[in-house]
């Protein structure tokens, strides 16, 4: 048994088999891909016998393991979580969670629970995620816990009609412990109610998707921070290293959520996935916040940018309740006020050496949109024409 102070995680008894058979009959319950989804005839007996018989020879022999996912306080069923193909390596992971638990962090918590035993107590060197092409929340769910996307297996699932498309995730000890120490969560296996990170909204407006970053944002991310135009107009450290990448995903970003400091996103194809850039909003104070934005070059010109800003304002004044946001640009980065002035943005005036940049005072553009304010552009745009494609 094991838990967290918030969900239980312990074996399925034949108590369980009313409230399985009913997440059993779920067809948008998250769940290994080579079982039944959503099958409306199983029945509470179907599932007392899956559960005495299957089940518990899956722990008999160790090849199978699954948990109950149970409410902490009452052991209300919540969902399953288990592991799959277990060897001496290796083994799959497998969730699905009930109505009424989705959106509440109740299956993050259960997978970092599962994941903390396979590392620690288990000593698996990877656990690998297979989600139905198009299941989102399966593969966001994988995202959050640190997996890594390695691409797509053309005709994979099985489960009781045509074979479709997966995609595979994994999950190495050696990132586990990167994603861990990160975290906060001790890395003995002792409490892990400190290693649970917030949860982050996901924004969309169909073609441009704000989440959480993940481990497949690593390689993109060096990419877009080494171009020439976000060192020159950003504080991005020169010589940016997947290193440094992974440090931002998995320490920083996640580290501001938790104290409220910051709260970055990514910027990634709706379609793909592909992550396009960052967003985010900082410098928090009493009803009001700063914007940040950084467009890979790849996207420049596409549109991107303009609706990440407006994903991320319309998340700002509306569910955040801020009244005021503000923009910096450097003096002579007319891409980045262009954007803002796109977006509704007032330029206010400019600030004497306010933005430090490499040790060098410089002159900054002080933008503002209020609440209020209508979001899109206001007035005819009177500064420098330059190529779209200087936009970081």
């Amino acid at each position: 048994m094991k838990d967290d102070g918030v969900i239980t995680l312990r074996r399925l008894r034949v108590d369980d088999a009313e409230a399985f058979a009913a997440l059993a009959a779920d067809a948008d319950a998250s769940a290994p891909v080579s079982r039944p989804n959503g099958r409306p005839d199983y029945s509470a007996a179907d599932a007392a016998l899956f559960i005495a018989s299957e089940v518990a020879e899956g722990w008999r022999t160790g090849h199978t393991l699954r948990w109950a996912v149970v409410d902490r306080a009452c052991d209300r069923l919540l969902g399953t979580v288990a592991l799959h193909k277990v060897d001496t390596s290796g083994a799959e992971m497998g969730i699905r969670m009930s109505a009424a638990a989705r959106g509440q962090g109740h299956g993050h918590r259960a997978v970092e629970l599962v994941l903390e035993y396979a590392f620690d107590h288990l000593r698996l060197s990877v656990v690998h995620w297979y989600a139905k092409v198009g299941n989102w929340a399966s593969r966001n769910l994988a995202h959050r816990a640190g997996f890594v996307l390695e691409g797509t297996v053309r005709a994979l699932a099985s489960a009781d009609g045509p074979r479709a498309d997966c995609w595979i995730l994994t999950l190495t000890a050696a990132d586990y412990r990167i994603v861990t120490a990160a975290a906060g969560a001790p890395a003995d296996g002792g409490d892990l109610a400190a290693g649970i990170p917030a949860v982050v909204p996901v924004l969309c407006d169909g073609t441009i998707r704000l989440r959480q970053l993940a481990g497949a944002d690593v390689m993109p991310l060096t990419a877009n921070c080494q171009d020439p135009a976000a060192v020159r107009w950003t504080t991005i450290p020169e010589n940016y290293t997947e290193e440094d990448a992974r440090n931002y995903i998995f320490g920083h970003v996640p580290a501001c959520w938790a104290n409220g400091s910051e709260q970055n996103f990514a910027v990634a194809d709706a379609a793909s996935d592909q992550l396009l850039g960052t967003i985010g909003l900082h410098r928090f104070q009493a009803g009001t916040a700063e914007v940040g934005i950084n467009i890979g070059a790849g996207a420049r010109g596409s549109g991107a940018a303009e609706r990440a800003g407006r994903l991320l304002i319309d998340y700002a004044f509306e569910q955040l309740n801020l009244q005021y946001l503000y923009w910096q640009a450097a003096v002579s980065n007319w891409a980045s006020r262009k954007l803002a002035w796109k977006l509704g943005f007032r330029h206010e005036g400019t600030i004497r050496g306010y933005f430090v940049q490499r040790g060098v005072p410089t002159d900054v553009w002080l933008l503002s949109l209020a609440s209020t304010d209508p979001r899109h552009r206001r007035a005819p745009w009177d500064g420098a024409h330059l190529p779209r494609l200087d936009q970081p």
